[in-house]
């Protein structure tokens, strides 16, 4: 027997709207990672890392004597640094 086309899109608009009330994620994940890690992803040595840490250029996150960096931070920081030089 076929269902009636109205009740099918009712019942598929009812599921989306279920979909789409649930609560979603507003902010993403921070990805915390090495120097080393930052130093592949850059394509910089690490004096060049320190300097910038240094200089403020990129924020660090220190525990103890290990540095750790909040990837999506750093491209920010990146990202104003070349617009203000422009």
């Amino acid at each position: 027997m076929i269902e009636n086309p109205f009740e099918q899109i009712m019942t598929e608009l009812a599921e989306i709207k279920t979909a789409i009330s649930k609560p979603q994620p507003i902010a993403t994940p921070d990805e915390i990672i090495s120097r080393e890690e930052l130093q592949k992803r850059l394509g910089v040595t690490e004096p060049t890392l320190i300097r910038y840490g240094r200089k403020g250029i990129i924020p660090e996150l220190r525990l103890g004597s290990n540095v750790r960096y909040n990837w999506p931070d750093v491209l920010a920081a990146l990202s104003n640094v070349k617009t203000l030089k422009k």
